[in-house]
């Protein structure tokens, strides 16, 4: 995840490792104000913690197989790969990062329609899921919910995109 680390005696702090913040920079190696600290620790009025905001990440799922994928054409600059829980669009040239998020285990499993403009996303274990992405906005347009029992291994997309075809994933050992 993101490079940004916040310190206490000399040491990262819990929520130093991981994700940019709510008012954090963007782009990797910005450093925390002194009062950015303060603020990873801090609860509602209710007493309840905060939900974190991803908003840069660093990474990729190596055991994803063809996990990254070349969007570029003549308007932009994007690729696509998973990192973890979240599917990232990167472009190349600006830095930018726009996060796919939804996945509630690590993503297993990607595939890109030949016009570009469709990503899917599949994972694997406890309350699998498939998504599939409208490329331009990042907007979810389609979930299936425990597609197989295990969750999807490999997926791609058919060449006229009318069908999205999987497989399944093992059983763990021992079942």
């Amino acid at each position: 995840l993101k490079s940004r680390q916040g310190r206490q005696g000399g040491r990262p702090t819990p929520a130093g490792i991981g994700a940019a913040m709510d008012g954090g920079p963007s782009v990797p190696g910005g450093e925390p104000s002194s009062g950015d600290d303060q603020r990873f620790l801090q609860s509602s009025s209710s007493g309840e913690g905060q939900a974190l905001t991803l908003h840069w990440t660093l990474g990729i799922n190596k055991d994803v197989v063809g996990g990254v994928h070349n969007l570029s054409d003549a308007d932009s600059s994007d690729m696509f790969y998973a990192a973890a829980h979240t599917g990232v669009i990167f472009d190349y040239n600006t830095g930018v990062q726009r996060l796919l998020q939804g996945h509630v285990n690590p993503i297993t499993a990607t595939a890109v329609s030949k016009d570009k403009k469709w990503i899917v996303t599949a994972d694997t274990g406890p309350d699998s899921m498939m998504v599939v992405w409208e490329r331009e906005s990042g907007t979810p347009v389609k979930t299936f919910f425990n597609p197989h029992p295990y969750g999807v291994h490999a997926l791609d997309i058919a060449p006229k995109l009318q069908y999205l075809v999987t497989l399944s994933a093992p059983a763990p050992a021992g079942e």
